[in-house]
């Protein structure tokens, strides 16, 4: 299992920093934190929620949603075991709150008292000692694209605390800041392999890649 002391670990290897000499604790763990940012536009976590409808109306509110990015599929699944789920494409519009998703939709769907909602939702990923998570949740085929692009973050953060300081030699900072750029360029390599696994079509506003802009 992947944990924020793990990869820490590996990223200060790459630094050549495994005394923590030049890369303080708070500025990796600030690196890690971008760079599941990063992870999460490219490989977020899929998850379901099923929701049952109790009332009839235009509008539903859905809580216990985990971490949730973005809505990517909401399904409809008759009560009983009679009649088809239908998928709702389009018709509706949603907001999101923390855990709390509400959705309104328009009058040509009638949701009726005793079906079920499926909603298939994108969510961040998660690593174990980060920001308080006991649970990981990214891969081990993305450990090596979240590495480099921790140091690539690394890298760019000690070159703007470097900026103006006092002693820091001439042209320190944008040799770091050119690290950064080659980490970078190795993780978005990495990055965008792993967006080839998502079963889902990447939504409107959805992180393309560049000759997609």
């Amino acid at each position: 299992m992947q944990t924020i002391e793990s990869i820490k670990n590996r990223v200060k290897q790459i630094l050549d920093d495994e005394e923590g000499a030049r890369y303080s604790e708070l500025m990796l763990e600030n690196a890690i934190r971008q760079a599941m940012g990063r992870l999460n536009d490219n490989l977020p976590l899929i998850r379901k929620l099923e929701h049952l409808i109790t009332t009839e109306g235009e509008e539903v509110t859905l809580t216990g949603l985990l971490n949730p990015l973005f809505i990517i599929q909401i399904c409809v699944l008759p009560s009983g075991t009679t009649g088809p789920t239908r998928e709702i494409k389009c018709g509706y519009e949603y907001s999101l709150q923390g855990s709390i998703c509400t959705l309104e939709f328009n009058t040509s769907y009638s949701l009726k008292e005793g079906e079920i909602l499926r909603v298939t939702y994108a969510a961040q990923q998660l690593l174990s000692g980060l920001d308080g998570s006991v649970e990981s949740t990214v891969p081990e085929s993305a450990a090596a694209a979240l590495e480099n692009s921790a140091v690539s973050y690394a890298y760019m953060l000690r070159a703007a605390s470097l900026l103006g300081v006092y002693g820091t030699r001439a042209g320190e900072s944008a040799q770091l800041a050119e690290q950064s750029k080659v980490w970078k360029e190795l993780a978005e390599t990495a990055l965008n392999k792993l967006r080839s696994y998502q079963p889902y079509e990447f939504p409107e506003g959805f992180a393309l890649d560049q000759w997609d802009r």
